[in-house]
């Protein structure tokens, strides 16, 4: 009896260890979950400014083909506009919100086993930037984009010690 009792005594403190831990994991979870959300945010407000940038430089250069009625020149408007759908990463932000709010539930929900759930989920966070820098070349951009992948990759090692 005095074997079952120590190892029942055993259980319970691994088990109140493991909730300590677990608690203090999502308390730094949310914190990088912040952190990234802002910088997303501010990703989002200097993408509107770089994009209007680019539509002003893309409508001064049209106003030069303007009243060329050529083919080389309608090729030309045809490819200044393709420029901004290049760069638009409006879609990637909208989903890489997602992928956060998907996250922020996660945390909240009372299941158990969601070590890999964090980890697929940020992995595709971590897509979403990668797709971002990808796609805009704004310095102001790339710096934040670099940020939030700090913060990812600090929250996937936090998510590997999750069960």
């Amino acid at each position: 009896q005095a074997i079952i009792d120590a190892t029942e005594g055993l259980i319970k403190a691994v088990i109140k260890e493991r909730e300590k831990e677990g608690a203090q994991l999502k308390k730094d979870l949310v914190n990088r979950i912040s952190i990234m959300s802002k910088e997303m945010t501010a990703i989002e407000a200097r993408f509107q400014e770089h994009l209007t940038e680019k539509k002003d430089k893309l409508n001064a250069l049209t106003q030069e083909l303007e009243g060329d009625q050529s083919d080389l020149a309608e090729m030309r408007r045809s490819a200044l506009y393709a420029v901004l759908d290049k760069i638009d990463i409006h879609e990637e932000i909208i989903r890489f919100q997602s992928h956060l709010e998907n996250l922020t539930g996660l945390l909240k929900s009372p299941g158990t086993e969601k070590g890999k759930r964090l980890d697929f989920t940020l992995q595709e966070l971590a897509r979403e930037v990668n797709t971002i820098t990808a796609k805009c070349s704004d310095s102001r951009i790339s710096s934040r984009a670099i940020d939030i992948k700090v913060e990812i990759e600090k929250a996937r090692e936090q998510a590997q010690n999750i069960v």
